[in-house]
C-alpha cells in the first residue's frame, strides 16, 4: 500500500506540472514536491518506484525462503534417518547402510569356554554382516585368537580357500584383514573378516557374500562390504 501511494503521487505530481501548476505539499505528500523544489521526470519517477517495488519482492522472496528452512531441515532429518540406522553396544557404535536388516544381540560376560559372542547381525539380500568378540586370556593376543579362529574354520570344510590376510588400520588403530572362501551350502561365500583388539577382547567384523568356486579366482571384495566395516566405531 505504501509504494502504491507513492506512484500516485508521482502521477498527481506530473500532471499538475503539464498544467502549468505548482502542486501543494498535502497533494504530494511529502517534501520533495514543494514549491520551487526540482520533480524528477516521469521516466526518473517510474524507475524510483520500480525499484522500491523490487525491494519489496525481494524481501517477500527471503521471508519466504526463511519460512521454509525449517520444514525443509526436518524433512532432510527424516529422510537421512530413514537411509541408514545406527545401533549402540557397550563398546561400539554400528550405522547399517539403507535396506539392511539388522539385530543385536546382547553382551554376556566371557565364559569359562570363552566362546566368540555375536553382537551384532545386519542383512540384505545374501549378504550379511556379523560383529563378534571374544575375551583375550590373560598370556594370550589377538594373534593367538586368530590363528585358532583360522585353523578351525579351515578344518570345518574340505572345500576352503584362503585368499589373503594383510595388516591394515582401522579409524588409526591396527588391525588385521583375513579373506577367505569356503562351501556351506550352494552357493560358495567369500568371507571378509577385520581383527582388532579393545579393553582385552578381540573383535572380529565379517562381511560374507556369495562368490564363485573357481580355485584361484580373485573376486574383489564387494564394496558394500567396506562400507559396512566403515559403519563400525568404538565409543
Amino acid at each position: 500500500m505504501h509504494i502504491r501511494s507513492r506512484a500516485v503521487v508521482v502521477r498527481v505530481c506530473l500532471a499538475d506540472l503539464a498544467g502549468g501548476k505548482t502542486p501543494s505539499a498535502e497533494q504530494m505528500g511529502y517534501a520533495g514536491c514543494t514549491a520551487g523544489a526540482q520533480v524528477p521526470t516521469y521516466p526518473a519517477a517510474r524507475h524510483l518506484v520500480n525499484k522500491r517495488l523490487n525491494q519489496e519482492v525481494i524481501m517477500a522472496t527471503l521471508r519466504f525462503v526463511d519460512y521454509l528452512r525449517l520444514p525443509f531441515l526436518l524433512i532432510s532429518i527424516i529422510l537421512l534417518s530413514a537411509c541408514s540406522s545406527t545401533y549402540q553396544g557397550d563398546e561400539f557404535r554400528f550405522t547399517a547402510p539403507s535396506g539392511f536388516k539388522t539385530k543385536v544381540y546382547e553382551t554376556q560376560a566371557s565364559g569359562s569356554n570363552n566362546d566368540s559372542q555375536l553382537l551384532i547381525y545386519s542383512q540384505r539380500g545374501n549378504l550379511y554382516f556379523q560383529i563378534f568378540r571374544q575375551s583375550i586370556p590373560k598370556g594370550s593376543d589377538l594373534d593367538c585368537i586368530m590363528d585358532a579362529h583360522k585353523a578351525q574354520a579351515s578344518g570345518m570344510s574340505s572345500h576352503y580357500q584362503f585368499i589373503s590376510q594383510n595388516k591394515i588400520e582401522m579409524a588409526g588403530r591396527p588391525a588385521v584383514e583375513y579373506v577367505y572362501r569356503e562351501f556351506r551350502g550352494e552357493p560358495y561365500e567369500q568371507i571378509r573378516e577385520i581383527w582388532m583388539e579393545n579393553n582385552g577382547w578381540a573383535y572380529t567384523l565379517a562381511c560374507t557374500n556369495p562368490a564363485d568356486s573357481t580355485t584361484g579366482m580373485v573376486i574383489p571384495v564387494a564394496e558394500t562390504c567396506f562400507r559396512l566395516v566403515e559403519g563400525f566405531q568404538f565409543r
